[in-house]
């Protein structure tokens, strides 16, 4: 059923009033915390991140974002948003998000079924049916529904199952997890328009209990998936089936910048209290925690990975 006109009208409304109060004010609130820091500094590089997820955490817990090495930066967190880098510089603390140097959407896919032990990715040539044409590359949004069997591959792009994660006739919902450490603080809703399904545009956003979304297994499974990805701090989107009923993970965003823009002013404010408790208890609180990890303790295959990295320019899809 087509969307109506007052629908389109209490959308537009709903709009305007969220990005008013759930944006500027928030913003306006962490930029004031921020004006009293004095808990220690957090290396964030090479992007400041303004106004993303450790921007406001660190507002909420006292803590100074600099971009600048030196004796009193307690953690750092590597925020670099781009598909293949290199590794960051070398450092006396811990970095965060070091060692994820590929989120691109086959890698992404590789570990899913890895752990998950069913596949996102299909193959164009054989598979039968609707399927997701996607860009590999982080970011992007260009993604389509294609017609399978297809008679050639493009170059630089993946195929996926076409995830049937509708609620309503015209609307398709997403789940974004948050990862921090070895914990999951905040999930989310999103909806967005069928016809946007595979663009950055966000209709509707709200925080929901871990449970109602994913199950106790799924929430270990997730975690292992993170850890396979080697994010540290990082937001992952997945979606529900409706017709297997299975969880889907299609992104890794290592760049978090939540909470979401459609949500309003005390929601976004209690959501980023969550992340700042995991934050604490994961990396500020433990002396371990803070600590560079020893590249000799590193799993083997891993260190080969990161030199190969190392070695060889980034590549491009």
């Amino acid at each position: 059923m087509p969307e109506s006109l007052f629908d389109k009208s209490r959308r537009a409304i709903h709009s305007l009033r969220r990005r008013t109060i759930g944006d500027r004010h928030v913003a306006a609130y962490y930029w004031a915390k921020s004006k009293f820091k004095n808990a220690g500094k957090v290396w964030v590089y090479p992007d400041g991140a303004a106004g993303s997820s450790i921007d406001r955490v660190c507002a909420q817990l006292g803590l100074k974002i600099t971009r600048t090495m030196s004796p009193d930066v307690l953690i750092g967190l590597y925020y670099d948003d781009d598909t293949f880098i290199k590794p960051p510089p070398q450092a006396d603390f811990r970095i965060l998000n070091a060692n994820c140097l590929d989120i691109s959407k086959s890698r992404v896919e590789q570990v899913f079924h890895e752990v998950f032990g069913y596949p996102l990715a299909i193959d164009p040539l054989t598979y039968s049916g609707r399927a997701a044409c996607k860009s590999n590359l982080n970011g992007k949004h260009d993604g389509s529904v294609i017609d399978c069997p297809i008679e050639k591959i493009a170059p630089g792009r993946v195929y996926e199952k076409l995830i049937d994660n509708a609620v309503s006739d015209y609307l398709v919902e997403d789940i974004r997890l948050v990862v921090i450490g070895k914990q999951l603080p905040v999930a989310y809703r999103k909806t967005r328009f069928i016809e946007q399904r595979f663009s950055n545009y966000t209709r509707s956003a709200r925080r929901v209990p871990l449970n109602s979304v994913v199950s106790r297994s799924e929430q270990e499974l997730i975690l292992q998936f993170a850890s396979k990805m080697h994010v540290d701090w990082a937001e992952l989107d997945a979606m529900r089936d409706r017709t297997d009923g299975r969880l889907y993970i299609v992104d890794v965003n290592k760049t978090p910048g939540g909470p979401p823009s459609r949500m309003p002013f005390f929601p976004k404010i209690a959501a980023v209290k969550l992340m700042a408790e995991a934050f604490h208890s994961e990396f500020i609180a433990s002396p371990t925690a803070c600590k560079s990890p020893d590249p000799q303790a590193l799993p083997q295959q891993q260190q080969q990975q990161q030199f190969a990295r190392q070695a060889s320019p980034s590549r491009t899809v």
